[in-house]
């Protein structure tokens, strides 16, 4: 996390891992630790970075708890760096 110069608010981003994301429909525990590592984030005005999204249900899932940076298989397969992106 950082400082801004500024105002002193925190800012920064937390990535969840898909260890935990993979598991967040079947999973209380899972659930419960996405839940508070968002709550956490949010106060600390920080973006969260769901990693591991495969299907539509977690992706809604993220959606539905705040978070609005996704990525994973459900969006596309990894790209190597050297080829061109054609999404458009």
């Amino acid at each position: 996390m950082t400082t801004t110069p500024d105002s002193g608010q925190l800012s920064g981003e937390y990535r969840i891992s898909t260890n935990f994301v993979f598991d967040v429909l079947t999973s209380a525990r899972s659930s419960v630790l996405v839940k508070s590592i968002c709550r956490i984030a949010d106060s600390m005005n920080a973006v969260v970075v769901a990693e591991g999204v495969e299907s539509e249900g977690i992706s809604r899932w993220c959606v539905d708890n705040g978070i609005q940076h996704q990525q994973g298989y459900y969006f596309s397969k990894p790209i190597p760096f050297n080829e061109p992106l054609k999404i458009m």
